[in-house]
């Protein structure tokens, strides 16, 4: 137990455990990353996952490694095909730090498997390199996402726990041998009961020990940073639509004042969404023309 932890959230720890493991066992979602310990194949789960629901990249996971089934065949790839395959997922410079991953990979010759050897990979953050730490080595280490963090706030903290506090607390929820299993239970439990809005109370197994239930707050969570803003009319609106718009383009190149034409707004306007396309390594810019990399 890490330092801090009393002997009664010790104890607490374990019938939590022991409920949604139980919980785990018989409402586990089957989902194709879970059936493999491939790092590269649960990296690019990952990456995917972020911010992304998991409905829609079901399929676009599955197409992604049919077409770049190794990080060498990825990592060697034309990164507009990449890009083209990514779309309809949002974010598309997702698609580039993953490229970019892969080639890392690739060059060092071997899949790191330390938290600081997996953040020296391009655009592998904190929680993304602990995933890959718990999913594809089978570690013992705490994967704290929004759905995880809401649980832990719920049930030990009323809602208002501090991070520091759900951190503490989390790592030391992990079962010996079974962190994967763990993070799964948790992610899944997150994700059909301790949901964000109208969480299922009357069916979780935890009410009755859950702290921000028996005192009427299990609509209360920690929340972390600013709401997601709102994607109609936003720049990564019309950032997708360029992107979009080059997919579909013969050789998906298209001259600028085309791009214009197709986004229907000022030339300063659009012209600043290609310059950020570009320094995302998204387009590429020659002769008047904007194509995909």
């Amino acid at each position: 137990m890490p330092p801090g932890v009393s002997s009664q959230t010790a104890t607490h720890l374990r019938s939590f455990r022991h409920a949604v493991l139980s919980w785990y066992r018989s409402n586990r979602r089957e989902l194709p990353w879970r059936t493999t310990r491939e790092p590269y194949r649960i990296l690019v789960s990952e990456v995917m996952l972020q911010q992304t629901q998991v409905d829609r990249v079901m399929p676009k996971y599955r197409a992604f490694l049919k077409a770049f089934p190794t990080a060498r065949k990825l990592a060697h790839a034309k990164t507009g095909d990449v890009v083209m395959l990514w779309s309809g997922l949002g974010y598309n410079r997702r698609a580039v730090s993953l490229q970019r991953a892969a080639r890392a990979i690739v060059e060092r010759g071997s899949f790191p498997s330390s938290f600081e050897g997996l953040r020296l990979l391009p655009g592998i953050g904190p929680y993304t390199a602990r995933a890959l730490q718990c999913f594809a080595f089978h570690q013992d280490v705490a994967v704290i996402d929004t759905n995880i963090r809401r649980i832990f706030s719920r049930y030990f903290f009323k809602g208002a726990g501090t991070l520091k506090n759900i951190g503490r607390v989390a790592s030391g929820a992990v079962p010996h041998g079974r962190g994967s299993d763990w993070g799964n239970a948790l992610m899944d439990f997150g994700s059909l009961v301790c949901t964000a809005a109208a969480p299922k109370c009357g069916v979780c197994p935890l009410r009755m020990s859950c702290a921000a239930y028996r005192c009427g707050k299990q609509e209360s969570f920690l929340r972390v940073g600013r709401p997601q803003p709102r994607f109609e009319g936003s720049r990564r609106q019309y950032r997708g639509k360029v992107v979009r718009l080059l997919r579909d383009a013969p050789a998906h190149t298209l001259p600028a004042a085309a791009v214009r034409k197709g986004l229907k707004k000022p030339e300063g306007f659009v012209t600043s969404i290609i310059d950020e396309l570009e320094r995302d390594r998204l387009v590429v810019r020659e002769k008047g023309r904007v194509r995909l990399p």
